[in-house]
Order: structure tokens, then C-alpha cells, then sequence
């Protein structure tokens, strides 16, 4: 697993898409106690990014692109789930976040 997406003046940007029913991409790698900026959009329908050991919560309109930053300062595998009701396949959209 590599690092994703690029270093900006020392916070780690990475473009982050929600559609029906998954994350993209997926797992979001990264290291511990770095900044982290996702810049994060729905693809279809309304969406929500949840990382609850980050206190991370943002609906995702269609089409819009929403800014979340955080520290990465826990090391371990987190889930990201849809916090936003968004269909029949809402309760089994995740992904993770890996931080090491």
C-alpha cells in the first residue's frame, strides 16, 4: 500500500470520492501525526463521510467538493462509513483509513 495523494506545504491532500455504495480510493493510507486535507465530493446522490475516532462527520452533496482536514494522531485501521442515508446498499458502504 503506498501513500496516497501528494504532500501540499506539509499537509497530505488526497481527493476523496463517495458513489454508490464504496469509497474511492480505498484504503486511504497514510502516516501517523500528519496533516491530512480531504477534499472529499459525491459522485451521484448525497453521501457522508464518517471517521468517528477522528470526530469526523460532513454530508457530501452531489457534485460539491467539501474540505476536511484532521491530524492522523492514532495509528491503526479506521472505518470510513456514509453517515448519510443514501440508498439500499447505505448499510454496507465502508472503506478505511490506514494510519501508520
Amino acid at each position: 500500500m503506498k501513500l496516497l495523494d501528494k504532500l501540499k506545504e506539509g499537509v497530505r491532500e488526497v481527493n476523496l470520492e463517495a458513489f454508490q455504495y464504496s469509497f474511492k480510493p480505498d484504503p486511504i493510507v497514510v502516516k501517523y501525526n500528519e496533516k491530512i486535507r480531504l477534499l472529499a465530493k459525491s459522485t451521484d446522490v448525497t453521501h457522508g463521510i464518517g471517521i468517528a475516532e477522528f470526530k469526523i462527520n460532513v454530508a457530501l452533496p452531489k457534485g460539491k467538493i467539501k474540505k476536511i482536514e484532521f491530524v492522523a494522531d492514532k495509528k491503526g485501521t479506521f472505518i470510513i462509513h456514509c453517515s448519510v442515508y443514501c440508498g439500499f446498499g447505505h448499510g454496507k458502504m465502508h472503506g478505511r483509513l490506514i494510519v501508520k
